[in-house]
């Protein structure tokens, strides 16, 4: 990398930590963000929409995302580096990108890159993700992304106008966006490995108990086929996957919404919130209340 390239701006007074090259050259960048004034609260809204093509080699790194994010891969490759794998994004994928998760991204393209992205966020936004299966980190290909892509577009267009009688539209919009990349996940859930498909039963109904035998019943398998692919793929166990998540679950939920630690603590299954914030401490190196007084509430 050259010296230029390891120039960054970083916005210092943010917890997470934003950061990118200085480096970026915009064939096109178009940026839409939601700050029409709301006197209530919302269950899930878009904040920005973005779309982007750029040259060069260009990386920004986030180091907790606040949002929930659904990148359109539309020209080139974009390379994703997560804590457990990378991913690139390539023209006609959709990558989903949940709340709380720490990522890299990098041009790897020689000319340039075309993406866009929608970034929501609401009070309800935990749950509603949960419930359409878009709480873990999900690469999809699909025939169907210029369809995608106009949608989304057209997200972006209302967001642009800043109307306070489109609120009404643009939840209802938020939603029905969602509901369609939940069906193409469903859609291509037949073809998802053990692996694949365990980690969508780790990554949800934290509040219920959930043993690697009863996770190997319900995917039709042996406890030590489970473990050893777990191992094998991931490098870590079911239960240690499923305790990762918990986590970045609870970080989230401390840094952005008014949840007691109690209630978080029983939210995510535990009945003793000393143990939970012990817990906690050990994954992090920090404690619950620490998080959630350095929080920085956008």
């Amino acid at each position: 990398m050259s010296k230029k390239t390891q120039k960054r701006h970083t916005l210092k007074k943010s917890k997470h930590e934003h950061s990118w090259s200085s480096d970026s050259s915009y064939d096109l960048q178009r940026r839409e963000i939601w700050n029409a004034s709301v006197n209530m609260s919302l269950p899930l809204f878009p904040y920005c929409m973005e779309e982007e093509i750029r040259s060069g080699n260009y990386w920004y790194k986030d180091k907790f995302t606040r949002y929930l994010l659904i990148i359109i891969g539309l020209r080139g490759k974009i390379l994703f580096r997560f804590n457990t794998k990378d991913i690139i994004l390539n023209r006609g994928d959709i990558l989903i990108i949940p709340p709380g998760t720490e990522y890299l991204l990098q041009n790897v393209d020689e000319k340039s890159s075309h993406k866009l992205v929608l970034e929501l966020i609401g009070n309800n936004l935990d749950s509603n993700i949960m419930t359409l299966g878009l709480n873990n980190i999900t690469l999809l290909k699909t025939k169907e992304y210029l369809k995608i892509a106009a949608y989304l577009r057209e997200i972006g267009n209302i967001i642009h106008e800043k109307k306070t009688e489109d609120i009404p539209l643009v939840v209802g919009l938020s939603y029905r966006f969602c509901t369609e990349i939940a069906m193409i996940i469903m859609h291509s859930e037949n073809n998802d490995s053990l692996v694949a498909r365990a980690q969508k039963l780790l990554e949800s109904n934290f509040e219920t108990k959930l043993t690697i035998k009863s996770l190997a019943k319900t995917l039709r398998c042996s406890t030590s086929l489970l473990n050893n692919k777990f191992r094998s793929e991931l490098g870590i166990t079911p239960l240690q996957y499923r305790l990762e998540k918990k986590i970045a679950c609870a970080r989230y939920l401390l840094c952005s919404t008014s949840l007691t630690i109690k209630e978080i603590a029983y939210k995510l299954g535990y009945c003793d919130p000393f143990y939970f914030s012990g817990e906690f401490c050990r994954m992090t190196g920090s404690s619950p209340t620490k998080v959630r007084k350095e929080k920085t509430l956008i």
